[in-house]
């Protein structure tokens, strides 16, 4: 494998790795979501920009 085919599938991986990190926040913060009222939800989402 010559180095520049390297470094671009190390690329891909560490974007992967990225998307599946804010994946997973993002259904953390759904199930924080479901287990709160409508005023808790509101603050919850106003203080973390990846819980939509």
């Amino acid at each position: 494998m010559t180095d520049s085919r390297s470094s671009s599938l190390t690329n891909s991986v560490a974007e992967y790795d990225e998307k599946v990190a804010m994946n997973i926040v993002h259904l953390r913060c759904l199930s924080t979501k479901l287990k709160m009222n409508d005023e808790q939800s509101t603050l919850l989402q106003s203080n973390n920009p990846n819980c939509i």
